[in-house]
């Protein structure tokens, strides 16, 4: 079974195996003055690596890499790609994240009579769309984490309400401003991942480019840093 349907990761996995190969920023410049369209699965990759964050389910990192490494290819579809996968347990996840709950598809007669402007429309509409929704779960993310964090300590905290003593060690070894200062950053990052491919998309001179080797390089660091973040979790007691 995949993890709650509701947690942002699943949601987020959900859209890399529905729509990871379709670009939502166009022409970002890297560091070296190479231009990039980057793909949903690229910029969820992109923007967790900015601060070390993993999915704690490690067939959604799988996923993750393979559909940012394979979106590359212009002709790559994520949605077949995965629901025929040869692992049979990514196979099943992306066949239970990907039903739809609501389907609604356009009759064909009024999707034949439409024009090229409309086509083209439509298609922004569905870019603008995909874009909001990949940025507002990337958020959802990472206030996950703090959440989750403030109600381990909330429990704690219940659970010696009565020893001051060990109120006191327990508030000392969890200062609750630094768990929210910790939040304010990771929202800050990802505002300021999203800011430098605003500010090339609407041409502004300034600010360091988009790094394609840094997902990588921050999932390597992932790999080996003990002080991983790791979102959307589950505690076992």
């Amino acid at each position: 079974m995949v993890d709650d349907k509701g947690k942002a990761s699943s949601l987020i996995v959900r859209l890399i195996v529905k729509h990871g190969e379709h670009v939502i920023y166009n022409n970002v410049e890297d560091d070296n003055g190479v231009c990039h369209n980057l793909t949903i699965a690229q910029v969820v990759e992109y923007s967790l690596a900015q601060d070390h964050l993993n999915f704690s389910n490690e067939l959604y990192n799988r996923i993750l890499h393979e559909a940012a490494e394979k979106s590359a290819d212009a002709q790559w579809k994520a949605e077949p790609y995965f629901l025929h996968h040869d692992d049979i347990d990514i196979c099943r996840v992306a066949t239970e994240l990907s039903v739809d709950d609501y389907h609604v598809t356009q009759p064909k007669d009024e999707e034949e009579a439409m024009n090229e402007e409309a086509r083209k429309q439509q298609e922004t509409n569905k870019t603008d769309a995909l874009r909001g929704q990949t940025e507002h779960l990337l958020l959802d993310f990472r206030m996950s984490y703090v959440e989750k964090h403030l109600k381990e300590l909330q429990a704690q905290m219940m659970k010696v309400a009565g020893d001051m003593d060990k109120l006191k060690k327990l508030m000392e070894g969890n200062d609750t401003a630094a768990i929210k200062a910790g939040c304010e950053k990771l929202t800050e990052t990802s505002y300021e991942a999203f800011g430098k491919i605003y500010q090339q998309q609407a041409n502004q001179q300034g600010g360091a480019g988009f790094d394609p080797n840094a997902a990588q390089q921050g999932n390597a660091s992932a790999n080996n840093d003990d002080n991983v973040v790791d979102a959307d979790y589950e505690t076992v007691d």
